[in-house]
């Protein structure tokens, strides 16, 4: 992880230990929190559209990759498999 204000990085491993006890929800809001005190970091964009797929936002998903394709094409590409790995959901790039 780059380097983050130690706040921000207590939050972001905070939704991690919610996720690890299937607190899904409340990591949720966590990941959420994580990318308002650091809106510019790809590896928590990417983190919060998993967490919105698996609570079944798929919406909210792509909003996600919408914008960590601009902050980093590869984790993007990496994301966009989860979102889409048939390649029945079409997606408007």
């Amino acid at each position: 992880m780059k380097s983050v204000n130690p706040k921000t990085k207590d939050i972001f491993l905070k939704a991690f230990e919610l996720f690890e006890q299937e607190r899904y929800e409340e990591a949720l809001r966590a990941f959420k929190a994580s990318v308002q005190a650091k809106p510019d970091d790809a590896n928590i964009h990417y983190s919060l559209a998993l967490m919105y797929l698996l609570t079944g936002d798929k919406n909210a998903a792509l909003n996600e990759y919408r914008i960590l394709k601009s902050l980093d094409a590869d984790l993007g590409k990496k994301l966009i498999k989860f979102i889409s790995p048939s390649g029945q959901f079409k997606l408007e790039v």
